[in-house]
This record gives structure tokens, sequence and C-alpha cells, in this order.
């Protein structure tokens, strides 16, 4: 089974409120095609918009065709009341009924596997978008062609030709390539580690459309500093026209000022350089008023900048190789300074931080051990226990911990 869920975005509300969002949705099957639509309807206007076509196909010797599926577009429908997501598994044996329009929105395709011993099976789930119903559906037709190289002769002329519009300077263009190879290039990627971001801070930032899944681009701006983000812009849109494989966020903060200037400024520079299209698909304008969430933002960013600070094109950016876990002997941790919970530690010749303090942290592992040091390359927050790890903290320093009794200088 295929399951998917709409994320109901801040910045959706001026079309469609996030309170009744879900009433607008729509989901249709073309029994002609075998294929699934789903829509949105703007409250204002009437009109369905923003659609998403979907097909299902299975693997048969060297093509892909067609197969038998059953679909659901409610939630209350597939999932189990009181346990949402989390009984999943029993969605396998209800009963879907596509008909109506759903209150609580979702595209649930379920389809039966018989196999042989020794067998196996694949399946592929193809998604496009469009403005409308049919450029969705001819979208999913060159998808399921697999024609791309026609279309990527056709993407390469288009991006020229935005750069050529674009006017891109030679400072811009060194930024470009810092820009990109801090996102794109496999051993810049290979220093984001999320693995320790839990599922409820990722979905904190689904809101705005976000997902940890992809690289981020992270550029904070103010009204003192908004002069400078227009060669940003420029890049951003240039960027976006080579690849969609990354989150690109402009964030700010109004203070709740209710006629919005940043974002209206922002808005306008992207119009100005035809990047108005690629907002919410690529480039995500939004006020960051929660501190923790843009503290997640920044901390998982490939490429974050302040522009209320003064910055250079030539950054230099440490890359540390990736350290295989070993098994090792459990031994007791000696603190050279002691805090509320855990102390500083000598590692190796170095000051870290680590944590052997038994009725501590509930339900740890036995001789488990937190260490953050110069190379430590992710946020961790616990606010029970009251520490903070930046991603960066080889430029900052690890914050202090906000239950100790004394602050170690």
């Amino acid at each position: 089974m295929f399951y998917l869920e709409p994320i109901l975005c801040d910045y959706h509300s001026y079309n469609n409120h996030p309170a009744f969002s879900g009433l607008f949705l729509r989901g249709y099957i073309d029994n002609k095609t075998g294929n699934i639509f789903v829509c949105r309807r703007n409250r204002e206007t009437g009109r369905d918009e923003d659609w998403i076509a979907i097909s299902l196909r299975e693997k048969k010797g060297a093509n892909y065709e067609k197969t038998q599926f059953e679909v659901d577009f409610s939630r209350y429908n597939v999932l189990p009341r009181g346990k949402g997501i989390l009984g999943i598994k029993e969605s396998f044996s209800r009963n879907f009924t596509p008909d109506g329009i759903p209150a609580s929105f979702c595209v649930a395709i379920r389809f039966p596997i018989r196999l042989k011993a020794k067998e196996s099976a694949s399946f592929t789930l193809l998604t496009a978008y469009g403005n409308t119903m049919e450029s969705a559906a001819s979208e999913l037709q060159k998808a399921s062609e697999k024609n791309f190289e026609k279309h990527a002769a056709a993407l390469k002329v288009r991006t020229t030709a935005v750069m050529d519009r674009l006017s891109i300077k030679r400072m811009e263009s060194k930024l470009m390539d810092i820009m990109y190879s801090s996102v794109f290039v496999k051993s810049s990627l290979s220093n984001r580690n999320l693995s320790y971001s839990s599922s409820l801070r990722e979905n904190s930032l689904w809101k705005y459309g976000i997902s940890l899944q992809k690289p981020i681009i992270v550029i904070r701006v103010s009204e003192r500093s908004k002069e400078k983000l227009r060669p940003f812009i420029n890049v951003l849109v240039a960027i976006r026209t080579f690849t969609r494989d990354f989150n690109a966020v402009i964030c700010f903060y109004e203070n709740g000022r209710y006629d919005r200037p940043l974002y209206n400024y922002i808005i306008d520079k992207l119009i100005l350089v035809d990047g108005e299209k690629y907002l919410n698909d690529g480039i995500v304008v939004c006020n960051t008023e929660n501190f923790d969430e843009f503290a997640l933002l920044a901390s998982s960013a490939s490429f974050y900048i302040n522009l209320e600070r003064n910055y250079k094109y030539d950054i230099k950016y440490k890359k540390y190789k990736n350290r295989k876990v070993e098994d090792v002997t459990p031994v007791s941790l000696k603190y050279k300074y002691k805090c509320g919970v855990g102390g500083y530690i000598e590692h190796n010749g170095e000051i870290c931080y680590g944590i052997d303090d038994k009725g501590s942290v509930p339900s740890r592992a036995l001789w488990s051990h937190i260490l953050a040091n110069k190379s430590f390359g992710t946020v961790i927050q616990e606010n029970s226990l009251g520490f903070t790890y930046a991603k960066n903290s080889g430029l900052n320093k690890i914050t202090t911990w906000s239950n100790d009794s004394a602050i170690l200088e």
C-alpha cells in the first residue's frame, strides 16, 4: 500500500484557510486510464487548481504495466480512530470506499502481491504536477514514457535563458558555485547528519512545506539587511531551474506587523526575476516567529547565511569524514568538571561533554554516552534536560545547559 497525506501549509491560508483546507481537497479516479487525480479547490474563485496525477505500475519483464488496485481518500476509513498513522498496519484489513468528499483527506492505494517461492515483484508509483487536470495528465504521460532526453535538452535551453535574463554577474556566479557545491556535492552532503532529528522535530517544519530529507538552503533576512538579498534570489532562481531536489528557505521575522513589509518586499524581488512560479515549489518564504523552528532550520541547513552579518563569498567549509561506529568496551567517564547532568571530560586530548549519570536520563541504555566535540554534526535538544548542541559547533561553542547550577567559563 502507498499512503499519502497532504501538508496544510501556513502560506496557503490566503486561498484555503488551514482550519478548513481538508474540505477543499478533491480526489478523482479516471476509470479509463486508471490514473488518480488530486486537486485543491480555491475558496475564493471556486476553481480546482494545483493538480497532482498519480499512476501505479507493475514491472513485468522489461516493461511496466498498469495493475489493479483499490483507493480511498478518507483518513477516517483508512486509519483506525485514535491511532492515526501508527495504526496503518490495520489498514490492510479495512474496507476501502473511494466515494464521497472526505473531511480528512488522504490518498491510500492498496494493491495485491502474489509471489511464489524465490519470486520478486517491482512496482512504481509515478506522480506529476500541473495547474490543470490535463497538464498533470500530460506530465504523467511524459514520466511514464521515460522520455527525459528531450526534456533535459529543453531544460538546458531554459536555464541558459534564465541566467542571461538574470544577468548573472561574476560575484553571483561565484556565490552560485559555493551554494551549489555546499548543497549538492556528495562530500558536503555527507556532513548533513540528521540521524539525531526526531520525527516530532521534523514534523514541526512540515507546515512550511519543508522536508529534512532534502538539502536545505536557509537565508535569514531582516529589514536592515534586505538590500543584500537580490543576488541570493537570482542564484536561487537559477539553481531551481537546474533542479528541484532541494528546499530554499528565505526566513524573516516581522513581529506581527499586519502590512507584512518584508514578505511583500521578498515577493516583489522574486516577481522581478520571474521566480514567483517557484514559490512553495523549491523556494519557501516564511515568517519564523518560533525560534525553535528557526534554530532547527539553520542547524539542518547545508548552506546558511544571516544577511545582517558581514559575509564574504570565499567561504571555507570544513569537511569531516564519516566515522564508523564500532563496538567498544564500556568504561566509566571521569569528569574534569561536573555539571547538573553529565559533565566535561577529556577524550582523545579534547574537552568534550559526556553523560554517565545512571539515574539522570530515563530509559537510557546501560553505558550509553552522549558526546559533543567540535566535529559533532547535528543539533540535539532535550527540553527535559535543557541541553542544546549546535550543528556547526566547529564555529560556535557548545551552549551551556539551562539546568546547570554553575556555568563553565
